[in-house]
């Protein structure tokens, strides 16, 4: 996934420093949702650096289902570099 506007963490605390200097009406609203998105950026960089955090509570049984779909994926990829 490709760093958006919405997942840029730089972008979003810049965001919410204009948004803590200005005099606006509902600033807190703002601030809180701003926030919120920030919590919400911060945990997907969290999940694409560390994929097994997430997984750690699965059983061994969805890790085994988890890797084979992983593992079809991937045969289907190669089998279509491979008629390309």
């Amino acid at each position: 996934m490709r760093s958006t506007y919405l997942t840029n963490i730089d972008y979003i605390r810049n965001l919410i420093e204009l948004e803590n200097r200005g005099s606006n009406p509902h600033k807190a609203q703002r601030l809180e949702q701003l926030r919120a998105v920030l919590d919400k950026a911060n945990s997907l960089k969290s999940a694409k650096r560390k994929t097994d955090k997430l997984t750690e509570h699965m059983s061994p049984f969805e890790r085994t289902v988890r890797k084979r779909i992983a593992d079809m994926r991937e045969d289907i990829e190669d089998g279509a570099n491979k008629s390309s």
